[in-house]
């Protein structure tokens, strides 16, 4: 770091911009330097103060922090050598001491900050932190984390302001974010957000955005701070922020990468108040880099013009809204912009990031703030940063007039002599640029020689994947306001006057400046004097002095030349002032004139725009409003995702750690050696044991010796003592041998249960890796390859995939492809502009189902895709707000069978890889991907994520479902055991339970003791309540007189004593309780004595326990609120899910919050078994109500016991019913079923099956009728032990294998019968077996339905997707007379026989025009080169008229209409002659706008017009029409019809033509009826225009086409396979393919994002495609919509020039042969207008029109 640098100007009224900016490895900062403010004293200051107010917003790599500080910059701005004293203190945590040091002039302190003031999420915080100085100090903020940083100026106190606008950088990585700070206690925020639909802001537990009511108050003190992030995508930028006190905001982006370079950054400023804001900006491009730059600049002001001049011209835009923006994106190094605006606007300049590590262009992401022209200060002291990683290259980019470049001083030494920099000229300017590489060190100083020259000056530092960057300084002053249009000479004068006052106001600072200036001057001479004397009396002393005040003396005559210079611009201010007063009034008329006609015409062109801005923000207003209702806050799920996401990588990192194996490995290698070893102590025993035998044998020898010779005893007993001590050591080994192998036994068990143990731990971790798995992020160009669980050489009559995903912004891309064993089979999900398609093909080409559903940028979607043999089911849902649409196709094919391959694809195709014919998808997929399941079963695509190294994204949300409410269900058939503490019904007891049920049988409490006879319980028999009570023959029994099985909740208080007892319900819900029934009694005394320490039971009765009470039942319903009495009768709460002994389907988890009665299923096994016997025999109706939420689940089977093949199968499959049976036969019969349905809804759904004559479905009141006839009137079963299944069915039964369903339903029924015979499942001689099954009631169905997930006005989901329209030809008409499809066409008329035309006359002809061009009419004096001649035709489409008199005056020649009418509609139009006046005016019936032009002739002087050739209607003859010609069109004839022509003669004489009837014609024929401009193409042809059209370096086309094919060739220019163009449509999808020049097998293909409705395409309406083309990128715009991002072309791509010949709507294919694949197709319909380099391209000049004409008449009212 350094000591300060200084940069400064010589002269100390000259301002200039100075913007630091530093980048490292994968980090950087940018930040301005300084900044001249203007305080409400109208004085000006610089950036320095001395008291601040900053804050650190959110700079997130990860959770943790890698870095331990933030760090402060502060410089002294004096250089009078006294210390200042530096203060920093906050109030966040009293752990974080307060920072008191000092700094000297010409040094950087630099203070660490702890990272916990940094900002973290969307909350009201005290993390504000306050700078004091005791002398003017500058200080910066460097945000910083590992390869994310960036800072920036902080602005002083003094500075701030009361309105902002946020500036951030869209699309993001992460958050968008803006930060207020607090500086005053009370101040008052108010927070608009900008008309962005994607932007979502969230401010602490608040989501609001445009459509939720875009503007959030809130109340600050000082040291507070609020932090608003906005979501992907939205941007925050042009967020204005208002106060009624200063307040500081900072704003940027959380980390970003920018454009489409890898590397990320966090990138922030602080924003200047408006107050500070400019109008004339230049730029200088970062240096060393290809990609340009991006500037955003937000306006403060409506109407706001923008004027931008680059190296390529001058180009206006409008920023039409206060606080919207405009983006410039520059392309190279040599973009250097001059900006002007009409209302103050800011400018930041944003680093794209870099590319990869490799690259040698090093750069990473910053914000920097850019000065305006006239916030230029004139010296800067500057320090350069030092990164912690990597080595940073530091830049200076300079701008300065031309002439006063070579005036810039660095250090005290000129710039120019001591760099090589190389200076552009910025456009529009006598500015000029470049840049100079400052070495890091002490401080800088940079400044101008002369005093009064302003500069800018901009800090970049850059190193790999990090760079820094702001200005080094500027004058934040107001700007003045723009001179504005005045509408008369005396607002002219009151505007010239306050101008006058404004500059004696400036002419009198200007001369007190030039008298400091002058006042300076002499001093510095008078010192200069001094110093001289000094000099001479020193002289002898030394050389170096001498030199050093020679050096001096130059210096101050420098300072007379610029005192000079300051007297010459004061003596031009004077000239200028003086020049202006000579200006008076009556001299600015005529000028104020011109101005208010500019001003009302401009006024006209605005209220015209305002109108489309108004429509258009409502049209905004409603779209956002639907869109962001549902949007839910995602920060709490950001930090479950990331701890998810460590988790998971633990996990993962265990299951893949290749450590692991080995160590298990090396674990069975040491126990194989340990029982190898133990294998040879073995075998040594064993020859232990044989030499053990030997010496046995040597004993008996011995032993026989003896007896025999007792000689020799004394030497055998010495023998035999030795023998035994060898034993003794044998027997001790072996024992040891015994020992280590038991040992060896044991260490191979531990090892094998280690082992063991590892491989259950891996295979929990896995299943745990698999709970945490995370959505996968897909590139657009990624694919996955995954092994088909499905695949089997047997063919599959029904498949299925679901999956979740998440598209980007371009809404395409391939899910999932699976390819079939047969030729030409398959099976795929694609995302196509928007919506989505499920296709497949059984052999005989595509069956397609596409949803009605809007794809939108950002949004989950849950899909489900479905094939039964020929059809094909796809529902896709919004998963933020739960609503879908389900469509359906069917094929034509007889085949049913799909063999898949043993292999499928996600996200994409490999490269290489081969399609069966018929079989397209447009590109990779870009986005999320989550939950795939193949056949219902799961694919763990994390596995493959970590193989390849993809990222994860956020998991979805779903709507919010009803929570569950306290309380403990009961299924209806278990119980719950409870401890019976303090719970004695011996004594007086009270107790107390609320309860909700439907079941009219049950037991609620009861008490047992085993071997006695005395009872207690609460019971429910018949729906009434019963407390039942005794013993020894003695029982209380009171019971209610109301039911309360209606699934209401009631509370019952049951209390007794010896001799009374009494039983009471209220009736329960959220706001008061109401005493329903109550029942008492009275009894001779009974005791219960034999109950004390009894069991103590809830819902139900224990195994092997009878009850004494009315029933056994168990309780299905809720219970809560236990509670009964201790020692008093006062009630105690007794919690159901504490002391529990026992519970049996009993769960504690809660109860639905509302319940309608059902008998529900849970589990994917469960099921309910029925003994229906008494109606099995002969199965007539079948009926049932159904809920469920899930698309599949069985609902009913029966399979008769005696014949298997008699069989009913009934079930939700894809949402839809489907009935399936057989009659006995051996085939199954057609199913009948609903398709395009959704009841999967949690709604109530009505099934009436009817066997009585042909089978009958009834869903909801639609009735479908099978195909067969039965041959009786109902289904006949043989066997016995038939039963009904409902909800699923039990292992063993094995269902058809054509069945499409086998798991249970995720749901409930209701009201089941069978032969119109009710099904009680309360009773349990009918539910004789069940599993999952609970009689607690369903739950209630949902009280809306969700909003669908597309636009209301399309058709509902149950009907076909709409299709192209037809084509048709328009009707013949038999009105006029067509001319144009002939180049020499015309009609010759006989008009007036050689008689002389009238002095005045009039002329009235009836036309409609196709084409700008051609004749109307045409009358003169001689056929070849006249004198005199009349006429009318079309000239760029206006009607002109021209004539040649007598006079032969210009005036008579070219008068034209105003407006244009080459439109394909009648227009009639009258032509006027008095002599030489003329005036053209149409009268059509509309006459709407009016259209009326006259000659401004006066008709007074006469004049002769003798024409004597035919009249030419349409054209001329060119045979005999020759010479000079008088048109401006030449001889074109007219591409339309003329219906009428009229001559009156002012005489009473009016000559009609008959059209039809021409004395001589060629090329006529008969009018359409409705025909427009454009060229008719039937599908077959094709338009051949230029032969040698160049397509080179940029370009760009654009074609206005109506069409009823949405697959066709538009546009092809094709010379070679390494050069050509075309344009095309697909499925209504737009492609560009651009073939690469160094490789004809290596084309580019850009397909938009954008979809003109699929379908809408080919609604032969009128539809725009622009395409744009750089040696870079292709950019598309659709009907006006531009795409988000160029599409950027491969690095390698070398881009061709191309010249040849351009074909439209179609091709030649003999000449020209595009790659395979591409679409060749021709268009039906028309061609309109196509331009190349915005050059129209005259389609009547085509050279080939093959099967094609002139004028589109296809589908034209």
């Amino acid at each position: 770091m350094g000591v300060p640098h200084l940069v400064s100007h010589s002269g100390p009224g000259v301002n200039f911009m100075a913007v630091l900016y530093g980048a490292g490895d994968r980090e950087s900062y940018g930040l301005p330097i300084g900044l001249q403010l203007k305080e409400s004293s109208q004085d000006y200051i610089e950036a320095a103060g001395t008291e601040f107010m900053l804050m650190f917003l959110e700079n997130r790599v990860d959770r943790t922090p890698n870095y331990e500080y933030l760090e402060l910059f502060v410089t002294p701005v004096k250089d009078d050598g006294s210390e200042v004293m530096v203060n920093v203190t906050q109030i966040y945590s009293s752990s974080i001491p307060m920072i008191s040091d000092s700094v000297l002039p010409q040094e950087t302190l630099r203070i660490s900050i702890p990272t916990a003031l940094r900002l973290q999420g969307n909350f009201l915080t005290q993390q504000g932190i306050s700078v004091t100085a005791s002398d003017d100090v500058v200080v910066y903020g460097l945000n910083k984390d590992i390869y994310s940083t960036d800072g920036f100026l902080a602005l002083p106190r003094k500075s701030l302001g009361r309105e902002y606008y946020v500036v951030s950088y869209a699309p993001p990585t992460y958050n968008t974010q803006f930060g207020i700070a607090g500086v005053e206690d009370g101040t008052t925020v108010e927070i608009t957000l900008p008309d962005d639909p994607d932007l979502v802001a969230v401010f602490g537990n608040s989501v609001f955005s445009r459509g939720t009511g875009g503007t959030r108050s809130m109340m600050l003190n000082r040291f507070d701070t609020a932090q608003i992030q906005g979501y992907y995508p939205g941007d925050l930028t042009g967020t204005r922020i208002t106060s009624n006190k200063p307040v500081a905001v900072y704003s940027g982006n959380v980390r970003t990468n920018v454009g489409f370079g890898g590397s990320r950054d966090h990138i922030v400023e602080q924003i200047p108040p408006v107050q500070s804001w400019g109008r004339n900006f230049v730029t200088v491009p970062i240096p060393h880099r290809t990609t340009g730059d991006i500037f955003k600049l937000v306006s403060s002001s409506s109407h706001t013009i923008v004027n931008i001049q680059d190296k390529d011209g001058l180009r206006t835009q409008v920023i039409n809204n206060t606080g919207n923006f405009i983006q410039i994106v520059t392309q190279d190094l040599n973009s250097h912009l001059y900006i002007t605006t009409s209302h103050p606007a800011l400018l930041t300049q944003i680093v794209y990031s870099q590319y990869n590590a490799s690259t040698n262009e090093k750069a990473d992401p910053s914000l920097i703030v850019l000065p305006s022209c006239d916030h230029y200060s004139n010296n800067y002291h500057f320090a350069i940063p030092t990164p912690d990683v990597g080595i940073y290259t530091h830049y200076m980019m300079l701008a300065i007039e031309n002439s006063q470049k070579d005036g810039l001083i660095l250090n005290n030494n000129f710039l120019n002599a001591t760099h090589n920099i190389t200076w552009t000229t910025i456009p529009g300017t006598r500015k000029v640029g470049g840049y100079a590489e400052i070495v890091s060190g002490k401080g800088h100083v940079i400044k101008h020689i002369n005093p009064i020259v302003v500069f800018m000056a901009t800090l970049y530092g850059a190193g790999d994947r990090e760079s820094y960057g702001y200005p080094v300084g500027m004058r934040l002053i107001p700007t003045p306001e723009p001179v504005t249009v005045v509408e008369t000479w005396t607002d002219a004068s009151k505007k010239l006057q306050a101008v006058l006052n404004t500059t004696s106001i400036s002419l009198m600072t200007s001369t007190q400046l030039v008298a400091e200036a002058e006042t300076k001057s002499d001093g510095l001479t008078s010192t200069a004097g001094e110093i001289l004397g000094e000099f001479r009396l020193v002289e002898s002393r030394g050389g170096k002095a001498v030199e050093a005040i020679k050096n001096y003396e130059t210096v101050a005559a420098t300072l007379n030349t610029s005192l000079t210079l300051a007297l010459d611009a004061n003596k031009t201010i004077m000239a200028a002032t003086e020049a202006i007063r000579n200006i008076t009034v009556l001299n600015l008329k005529g000028q104020a004139d011109a101005a208010s006609n500019i001003s009302t015409d401009l006024k006209n062109r605005v209220d015209a725009r305002n109108t489309q801005i108004a429509d258009l923000h409502a049209e905004l207003d409603a779209a956002n409003s639907s869109i962001q209702s549902a949007i839910r806050m995602w920060s709490s799920v950001d930090q479950m995702i990331a701890i998810l996401q460590t988790q998971t990588d633990s996990l993962s990192t265990v299951a893949s750690d290749p450590g692991v194996m080995p160590l298990v490995d090396s674990a069975n290698q040491t126990a194989d050696h340990v029982i190898a070893l133990s294998d040879q102590a073995i075998q040594g025993d064993q020859a232990i044991q044989d030499s053990l035998q030997t010496q046995e044998d040597l004993v008996a020898v011995v032993q026989t010796t003896v007896n025999n010779v007792s000689v020799l005893m004394t030497q055998i007993t010495n023998e035999l003592s030795s023998f035994n001590s060898r034993y003794s050591t044998l027997q001790t080994r072996m024992n040891a041998i015994n020992s280590y192998h038991g040992q060896t036994g044991t260490a191979r068990q531990n090892i094998n249960s280690k082992v063991a143990a590892i491989e259950r731990k891996l295979k929990r971790a896995q299943e745990l890796a698999d709970q945490l798995e995370q959505p996968v992020r897909f590139y657009g160009n990624t694919s996955i390859a995954v092994d088909n669980p499905s695949s089997s050489d047997a063919g599959q009559v029904f498949n299925e995939v679901s999956l979740e995903f998440q598209a980007n912004a371009n809404h395409s891309g391939l899910l999932y492809y699976a390819e079939g064993n047969s030729s030409g089979s398959w099976m795929l999900l694609e995302v196509m502009v928007g919506k989505l398609l499920f296709e497949f093909s059984l052999g005989s080409g595509p069956v397609q189902v596409e949803s009605l559903a809007e794809i939108c940028e950002g949004c989950w979607f849950k899909v489900l895709a479905t094939r039964y043999k020929n059809e094909g089911h796809l529902t896709v849902t919004k998963m933020d707000t739960g609503g879908s649409t389900t469509s359906y196709a069917i094929g034509s094919t007889t085949n049913n069978y799909l063999y898949l391959k043993s292999e499928f694809y996600v996200g994409g195709l490999p490269d290489g890889y081969t399609l069966p014919n018929g079989a397209t998808f447009q590109t990779s997929f870009f986005g999320c991907f989550y939950n795939l399941k193949v056949d219902g079963k799961p694919i763990p695509l994390w596995r493959k994520q970590i193989e390849q190294g993809l990222r994860c994204c956020s998991k979805p949300t779903t709507p919010d479902v009803e929570p569950l409410i306290p309380g403990v269900s009961f299924d209806g058939f278990g119980y719950l055991q409870l401890l019976p503490v303090n719970f004695s019904v011996a004594q007086p007891l009270q107790v107390s339970v609320q309860f909700r049920t439907f079941g009219p049988d049950s037991v609620l409490i009861y008490v047992h003791k085993q071997g006695t006879d005395a009872c207690y319980g609460l019971f429910m028999r018949d729906g009434q309540l019963v407390l039942e009570y005794g013993a020894s023959g003695r029982k209380q029994v009171i019971r209610t007189s109301k039911t309360f099985n209606d699934g209401e909740w009631y509370q019952v208080t049951a209390q007794h004593n010896a001799t009374y007892g009494m039983l009471y319900v209220q009736f329960v819900n959220e706001t008061w309780n109401n005493v329903i029934d109550i029942k008492t009694a009275t009894t001779q005394a009974i005791s219960l004595a034999g109950l004390a320490d009894a069991d103590l039971y809830i819902g139900g009765l224990g195994p092997n326990i009878v009850s004494l009470g009315p029933t056994g039942d168990s309780f299905a319903g809720c219970m809560r609120n236990f509670e009964h009495s201790v020692d008093t009768l006062q009630l105690v709460p007794r919690p159901l899910n504490e002391s529990v002994i026992q519970s049996v389907y009993v769960l504690f988890t809660g109860c639905f919050a509302r319940v309608v009665r059902g008998t529900g299923f849970r589990g994917n096994v469960s099921y309910a078994q029925l003994d229906e016997s008494s109606q099995l025999s002969e199965i007539r109706t079948l009926n049932m109500e159904f809920m469920t939420m899930q698309p599949h689940g069985i609902l009913a089977y029966i399979q008769d016991a005696g014949n298997p093949a008699t069989l009913l199968y009934l079930t939700l499959y894809h949402g839809n019913v489907f009935m399936q049976s057989n009659y006995g036969g051996s085939a199954l019969v057609d199913p009948i079923q609903t398709r395009g349905q959704s009841y999967s809804d949690g709604f109530v759904h009505t099934i009436k099956l009817d066997f009585t004559q042909r089978p009958r479905l009834s869903v909801d009141g639609e009735v479908l009728v099978g195909s067969n006839t039965l041959a009786q009137d109902h289904i006949a079963l043989q066997g016995t032990n038939n039963y009904l299944y409902t909800g699923g069915v039990p292992y063993p039964i094995n269902l058809h294998l054509e069945f499409p369903v086998r798991q249970s339903l995720h749901g409930g029924v209701r009201s089941v019968s069978l032969n119109s015979r009710s099904v009680n499942f309360f009773d349990s001689l009918e539910l004789i077996e069940q599993q999952g099954v609970y009689l607690s009631g369903l739950a209630a169905p949902p009280t809306a339905r969700p909003p669908l997930p597309y636009a209301t006005t399309l058709a509902p989901p149950t009907v076909a997707v709409p299709t192209c329209v037809s084509p048709v030809v328009s009707t013949l008409s038999n009105e006029g007379l067509r001319f144009g499809d002939h180049d020499d066409s015309y009609a010759a008329y006989d008009l007036l026989a050689n008689y002389t035309f009238p002095v005045s006359f009039v002329i009235d002809i009836k036309f409609k025009a196709l084409s700008p061009n051609g004749i109307l009419y045409y009358m003169a004096d001689k056929e070849s080169n006249p004198d005199f001649w009349l006429g009318l035709y079309l000239w760029n489409g206006h009607v002109t008229f021209t004539m040649q008199t007598s006079s032969k005056i210009a005036a008579t020649k070219d008068l034209r209409s105003k407006n244009q009418y080459a439109d394909g509609n009648w227009h009639k139009f009258s032509l006027v002659r008095v002599n030489d006046f003329l005036a053209l005016v149409r009268t059509s019936a509309d006459a709407k706008p009016p259209d009326y032009v006259n000659n401004n002739v006066s008709s007074s002087p006469s004049s002769t017009l003798d024409v004597k050739t035919d009249l030419y209607i349409g054209g001329v003859n060119k045979a005999t029409i020759k010479g000079i010609f008088p048109f401006k069109i030449g001889q074109e004839p007219l591409n339309g019809c003329v219906g009428e022509f009229v001559f009156n003669r002012h005489t009473g004489v009016f000559d009609k033509l008959n059209i039809k009837n021409p004395i001589q014609s060629f090329g006529t024929s008969q009018c359409y009826s409705s025909a427009l401009p454009g060229v008719s193409l039937n599908g077959t042809g094709y338009i051949q225009m230029v032969d040698n059209l160049a397509l080179q370096n940029a370009w760009n086309l654009s074609i206005s086409f109506r069409v009823t094919n949405n697959t066709a060739n538009l546009v092809t220019v094709y010379q070679s396979d390494t050069a050509f163009f075309t344009l095309y449509m697909v499925k209504g999808v737009v492609k560009v393919v651009l073939s690469d020049a160094r490789s004809a097998s290596n084309y580019f293909t850009a397909t938009s994002s954008h979809e003109m409705t699929r379908h809408g395409v080919c609604d032969s309406q009128q539809h725009t495609i622009v395409v744009s083309v750089t040696a870079i990128d292709i950019l598309l715009q659709l009907d006006g919509i531009e795409e988000r991002f160029p599409l950027p072309l491969p690095q390698t791509f070398q881009v061709p020039i191309i010249t040849s010949t351009l074909y439209l709507g179609g091709i030649s294919g003999n000449a020209v042969t595009l790659p395979q694949g591409l679409v060749e197709t021709g268009v039906m319909g028309c061609i309109e207008d196509v331009k190349v380099n915005n050059v129209n391209m005259n389609l009547r000049k085509a050279i080939t029109l093959h099967a094609a004409s002139l004028g589109c008449i296809y589908n034209v009212a």
